[in-house]
């Protein structure tokens, strides 16, 4: 019969990938990738991902507020002047995240 015998290219390359990754499975950086002015990379956010960023960072629902809102709407006692002021200076403020 013929014995097999692993292939000294496989080896070397086995080899390599165990000393680059070490223990961790994780590529090490080389010194020379750490930092040069070459090696920079640069990242623009768009206005949109900012503000998607931030839809993302909204709380959960207060849903005993929702309850208790809904109940005064539907008794007819939400919609007071002072309320009515304060939605729409708050619209007005939501308006000019988008202007």
């Amino acid at each position: 019969m013929n014995e097999i015998t692993p292939n000294s290219t496989s080896t070397t390359a086995s080899a390599r990938l165990n000393a680059a990754t070490g223990a961790t499975g994780r590529v090490r950086e080389s010194p020379a990738a750490v930092e040069t002015p070459s090696a920079r990379d640069a990242v623009e956010i768009s206005e949109r991902a900012r503000l998607l960023s931030r839809l993302q960072e909204t709380p959960e629902v207060r849903q005993p507020l929702v309850d208790r809102v809904r109940a005064e709407i539907e008794a007819g006692t939400y919609l007071t002047p002072d309320k009515v002021a304060g939605a729409a200076d708050n619209l007005a403020d939501e308006i000019d995240l988008f202007g």
